[in-house]
């Protein structure tokens, strides 16, 4: 190639430190970031379907087949979403992906009542989860990004991110999904999940 066009600051040290060159890289700036940052104008008032009435959300979504195709694991996420919302007097709203929902059936696995799912989500309603959240525990690339960008700090049910920014900022924190193998998992979920996240500027 002799253009390459990024993101911002990360990806375009990233090429200089592959050896490109200079000249042939412009930062064009994150167009995931211009859409969410566009919809944010139109959500203070928007509240997406089966919004819980009161107290403080998690926002959840699962669905990377090392997570949710692990029955293990995926009973001890739902776990410690229902200890966060009785910690916390709260609701976990899990817009359940057909993965998941194909493999908590085939598991024998039901959501805990302290969780809601609204079913399929547009984006802008779920950008509108995302800016109502307390916080956000997800696995997605997407939805880590998009929930920094909505103003809310979220942990990534993963042992690594292609947003390493996020972590540097301290918006986001990696969880390990064999973490919760463990018999102290689903506390120590539970724990990272009501921690300390940097707001957004």
């Amino acid at each position: 190639s002799d253009a390459w066009i990024t993101t911002g600051p990360g990806a375009t040290e990233q090429l200089i430190a592959e050896g490109h060159p200079e000249a042939g890289i412009v930062e064009a700036g994150d167009v995931m970031l211009d859409v969410a940052l566009a919809a944010k104008l139109t959500l203070s008032n928007r509240f997406p379907p089966a919004w819980p009435s009161e107290g403080p959300v998690l926002v959840c979504t699962l669905h990377r087949p090392g997570l949710v195709d692990d029955q293990e694991q995926l009973a001890a996420a739902l776990r410690a979403m229902a200890a966060w919302a009785d910690q916390h007097e709260g609701t976990v709203y899990f817009p359940v992906h057909p993965r998941t929902q194909a493999n908590l059936k085939a598991f024998g696995v039901s959501l805990p009542n302290q969780v809601v799912d609204p079913g399929p989500l547009g984006y802008l309603d779920m950008q509108a989860a995302l800016f109502h959240a307390h916080r956000v525990l997800t696995d997605s690339g997407g939805v880590q990004k998009e929930a920094w960008f909505q103003g809310s700090g979220g942990i990534v049910l993963r042992d690594t991110t292609e947003w390493t920014e996020l972590l540097e900022l301290g918006a986001s924190r990696l969880f390990a999904p064999a973490q919760l193998r463990s018999p102290s998992g689903v506390e120590e979920l539970v724990s990272a999940l009501s921690g300390a996240l940097t707001p957004p500027p």
